[in-house]
C-alpha cells in the first residue's frame, strides 16, 4: 500500500514476514520461494498453482458435496496447524485464498499469507530464524515504489465477512481467529 512506504522499518518487517511465510512448508500451503526488491517494488515469489480458487469453483459448480467440503476443510486446517505451530496467524482464511488444483481439482492449497502475523506471546525472531541459505538481498535503504507490510498495529486487515469478532474490533488475535 503506497501509504505504508514511508513507514520506518517497513522493509525490515516485510523481510521477516517473507521469511516466516517461507518456513510454512506444508503440502496444503502455497510455498514462498523468495523475496526481494526490483526497481523499487517489493515482491514475493511463490509456487505456481495451476487451478482456481474455491470461490470461483463454487460460483461455477454450486454447493460442494459434504464429503468434498470436509476434505477441503481438513486440508486447510492441516496447513493452518503448520503455520500455527510456527507461531503464525493467517488472519484472512476465505474461499478466495483456498486454491484447488491438479487433474480433478483435488489438490488444496492455502495461499495469501500476506497479512499473516506472529501470534501473541511468540518471539517473532524465533519464528523467522532460518539456518538455510537464502538470498536476502532486500536492503532497508531501498527507494520503494509501494509498501507491503499490512500488519501495522491498529490497522484493520482481512475480509470483514470472514473475520473473527476480536479481529473486527481491532483486538489482538491468536490462532483461534483462523479457526
Amino acid at each position: 500500500h503506497p501509504g505504508l512506504m514511508q513507514e520506518p522499518g517497513m522493509l525490515t518487517r516485510f523481510r521477516r514476514e517473507a521469511r516466516a511465510m517461507r518456513r510454512v512448508k506444508h503440502p496444503n500451503a502455497v510455498q514462498v520461494v523468495g523475496h526481494g526488491v526490483d526497481k523499487g517494488l517489493v515482491f514475493l515469489a511463490m509456487e505456481l498453482i495451476d487451478g482456481h480458487d474455491l470461490a470461483e469453483h463454487m460460483a461455477r459448480h454450486g454447493r460442494l458435496a459434504p464429503e468434498r467440503a470436509a476434505r477441503i476443510v481438513a486440508d486447510v486446517c492441516s496447513a493452518l496447524a503448520e503455520a500455527h505451530a510456527l507461531g503464525l496467524v493467517h488472519r484472512d482464511v476465505k474461499p478466495e485464498n483456498i486454491l484447488l488444483g491438479g487433474q480433478d481439482g483435488e489438490m488444496v492449497k492455502l495461499t495469501d499469507f500476506g497479512i499473516a502475523k506472529s501470534a501473541i506471546g511468540m518471539s517473532r525472531d524465533s519464528v523467522v530464524s532460518d539456518d538455510e541459505s537464502f538470498d536476502d538481498s532486500c536492503p532497508d535503504s531501498v527507494n520503494l515504489v509501494g509498501g507491503f507490510d499490512l500488519t501495522t498495529a491498529g490497522t484493520l486487515v482481512g475480509s470483514p465477512g470472514y473475520m473473527a469478532p476480536e479481529q473486527i474490533l481491532g483486538k489482538k488475535v491468536d490462532q483461534r481467529a483462523d479457526i
